[in-house]
């Protein structure tokens, strides 16, 4: 991610993109220092994601969340994923792309249209039926 890009940023489309990172802090339990790092990607007001970095001095976790839900459960990511999201100079929009192709393809890409949901099938009345 890029060091100096904006907290949030809006794209042609509506897409809005917004970064939170915390002030790093020393943790009392197990002694370390942790960070973590939040970025959002509101599609509509219904339809949020977000990834989240959890950087600790003897650990590193990632996870996405899909509306609210956990889309992936916490991933640990290796030193090469972690250099190539923090390491290098990707835009907010980047770095979810990139998040989408290594460890959600549930994550939308910006530039598809949203997943048509399947028709939903006339089921018998269990009452009427008798």
């Amino acid at each position: 991610m890029k060091s100096s890009f904006e907290k949030q940023m809006t794209m042609p489309g509506g897409v809005v993109y917004e970064c939170q990172i915390t002030k790093g802090y020393f943790s009392n339990i197990g002694n370390e220092h942790e960070k973590s790092c939040w970025l959002t990607r509101k599609i509509s007001k219904y339809q949020i994601e977000r990834v989240a970095i959890h950087l600790g001095s003897r650990y590193l976790f990632l996870s996405v969340y899909i509306n609210g839900e956990c889309a992936v459960g916490i991933v640990q990511i290796t030193s090469e994923q972690l250099l190539t999201l923090i390491g290098s100079r990707l835009s907010i929009e980047e770095t979810f792309e990139y998040c989408r192709k290594a460890f959600c393809s549930d994550l939308s890409a910006v530039s598809t249209k949203p997943k048509n949901k399947p028709a939903i099938m006339a089921q018998p009345d269990l009452f009427e039926i008798a």
